[in-house]
This record gives C-alpha cells, structure tokens and sequence, in this order.
C-alpha cells in the first residue's frame, strides 16, 4: 500500500498557496487603456500645406505722363470704372508746361512707352503663339489631362500678356497726349484703358504732382490668382497642374485651385523663428466660378494645401501610432489583450497617416499614441469612445 504523506503534503501546500494566488489575482494591476484604430485601406495624400495670398492677376498703375496739377477725383476705392470713364483730370502749371527740361522729359517718357508698348506686343504675339501650340497639341493628345493643364495656363499666360501689352499702349497714349500738352494751356484727362475696379487711389488730388507720381490703380477682381510661398525643398516637388486646396480667408468650403507655375528665382525669408529660409513662389489658378470668391479679395490671406502625391486606397496606419525605434518605424499591435511591438515599412506619410509597405495586415488593431507606460507584452484594453 502507497504511503499517502506525499499526496497530502502537496494538497496542504496548494491549500496554502491558492488563497496567495486568488489574492495576487484580484489585487494585480489593471490593464492599461489605450487609444487604439484597426488597419484598413483607404486614400492617402501628401500635401504641401503654406500661408499665401490672394491677388490679382493683372492690374493697371495710373502714373501722371507729366508735371501738372491733380484735381480732386471723384473716384474711391471700389468704384467700378469702364473703358473711356475717366480716371483723373490734370491740369497745366505754369511756367512747367512751356520750359525745355518738362519738354525733354516728355520726349523721353514718349521714347521709353513706345519702346515698353513694342516689347509687350512681342510678349502678347508669343504668348498668343504658345496658346495655339497647347490648344494644337491638346487636340492631337485629347485624353491626357497634363495637355488640359497646359492649354490652361497658356490661356492664362495669354490673357496676362494681352493685358500688359494693353496697358503698354495706354501709357504711350497718355505720354504723347502729355507731349502735346507742352506749351498749351489746356488739361489732360486720363481715361480708364478697360474695365474694372478701382483698388487704390494713392492721390487725392489738390496738389502738384511730378512726372511719374502713381495716382491710381485700377483691375478686375474676377481675374483673381493666388501666390504661395514655399520652401524651395518643398517646391521642387510641386509640379504645374497639382490640385491646391484654398482654404483659411473667411468661407466654410475652400475654393479649388491648379498650379499654374513654379517660379523659377528663390528668395530669402526670415521665419517667425528668426530662420533664414529660402522660398519660391507658387502661382496658383482658382478654379471657382467668380461668384463662389466674390468675397475674396486682392491681398487677402489664404492657406493652401497643394498636392504633391495621391493614391486611391493604400494600406494605412495612423501617424500617432508610429514612433522611432532606431533607423526603423515601429509601432504596438494589440494582440491577444497585450501590447506587442512590432517594426513596419513606411511609405508616403503625411500628418493623419502612413502607408504602410510591410509589417501589418488588414483589420490588425494599433495603439494610437502609445507614451512611456505601454511596453512589450503590456496589458492593454482598447478605450471605449
């Protein structure tokens, strides 16, 4: 017969150490919860996000084409002007009018405005000629949107030049009527070249103006661009006919908006930071319909976000969810109710989400912004939102 102490030994011992482990069990730590977001798919895009401005495509500066006396204008800002209205009367200064200095600075105004007006139709006839060439080219290339993108900005360029080589003229209209004015005692009126608003008036008329002085501004509010400063890192990714969010002047919905160029000189700009930082403008085209941004006006400060790379439907992760682990990305998969750590391959990235190349599957759950308390083989539970 088996001697029994053995068997009875072990059985007060397991009486002994069953309560220490119902307490152990009752009393141990609760598991930590975590903010958490189950793997999918779904489309991803990289942006570059800058502060700009809005402004006016083109625009007119009303300069006096002579010394004379400025009468009061009857113009303010906002007034809407048509072709012929005038802009401001002049009126003539004796002995100015009549001594040989006013008249050679009036034959050499006359001399630099024919030279501007010839220059400005050469750029209206090339730009006239690359419209063409796109609107050829898009014709023989109908389904590629880069051709459409192309036409656009030609239209765009073309409509600039017409308006530069206009208002080319009309300074040379205005210095020869100035010319003439030379030794006569009548006043010169100026009129309004096209139609539009009147932005600023930077003179109010009284006084005796030099040749020269600006004395009024006029454009077209409709024919609104945007510019974008950005990093030049950030702008030799940026290509022309990248979509552009512009968001941040005042509506609820942000207008829609294409790259129409990427100037080519940077510039130098100091950071809030007091960080020199190099920069180039984005010139953007707002694609709206004027009476979407009737609002929007010139100078006014907009925040844009301009595409740089998209995809449909990728695998993704949260960016809160990544954290450095060396040279690698890693991040915690709930497993099991414990935290296990796991390195990935990260792809495109922006501030929401990562794509995620290797390391995850679809429907995994993640820890989304772990901190210092989750660790390997940590206890966790998904908080309940």
């Amino acid at each position: 017969m088996k001697n029994p102490a053995p068997r009875l030994k072990r059985l007060r011992w397991l009486l002994v150490l069953i309560p220490f482990a119902v307490l152990a069990w009752m009393f141990r730590a609760p598991p930590l919860e975590v903010e958490s977001a189950v793997i999918g798919r779904g489309p991803l895009a990289v942006t570059v996000d800058e502060e700009g401005t809005a402004r006016l495509r083109d625009r007119l500066l009303v300069s006096a084409p002579l010394t004379a006396r400025l009468l009061p204008p009857v113009l303010r800002p906002g007034d809407a002007v048509k072709p012929g209205d005038p802009l401001a009367a002049l009126a003539p200064v004796e002995p100015a009018l009549l001594d040989a200095r006013s008249r050679a600075q009036a034959e050499a105004q006359v001399r630099a405005a024919e030279a501007s007006a010839r220059a400005a139709e050469a750029r209206a006839q090339e730009a006239r000629e690359a419209h063409e060439l796109a609107e050829r080219e898009r014709a023989r290339l109908a389904a590629l949107d880069a051709a459409d993108t192309k036409v656009r900005a030609s239209e765009r360029e073309h409509d600039s030049a017409r308006y530069a080589a206009m208002t080319a003229r009309f300074q040379l209209d205005n210095a020869r009527a100035a010319l003439r004015q030379q030794g006569s005692a009548g006043g010169l009126v100026l009129a309004a070249p096209a139609a539009g608003v009147v932005l600023r008036v930077y003179e109010t008329g009284g006084g005796v103006v030099p040749i020269g002085t600006p004395l009024i501004e006029i454009g077209d509010p409709r024919e609104l661009e945007a510019v974008i400063p950005v990093l030049s890192t950030d702008g030799v990714r940026i290509e022309p006919g990248a979509a552009v969010e512009l968001g941040g002047w005042g509506a609820e919905k942000p207008l829609a908006g294409r790259v129409r160029r990427i100037e080519p000189a940077a510039f130098t700009r100091v950071s809030a930071l007091g960080v020199e930082e190099q920069r180039v403008n984005v010139i953007v085209d707002l694609l709206d319909p004027p009476e979407r941004r009737a609002r929007l006006g010139d100078g006014f400060r907009v925040e844009a976000r301009i595409a740089v790379w998209s995809a449909p439907a990728v695998l993704r992760a949260p960016a809160g969810a990544l954290f450095r682990s060396g040279d690698d990305w890693s991040l915690f998969v709930i497993e099991g109710g414990r935290a296990r750590l796991r390195r990935v391959t990260v792809g495109k990235m922006n501030d929401a989400h990562a794509e995620i190349l290797e390391g995850l599957k679809d429907g995994e759950r993640v820890i989304v912004y772990p901190g210092d308390k989750v660790s390997d083989g940590a206890r966790v539970k998904p908080r309940v939102r």
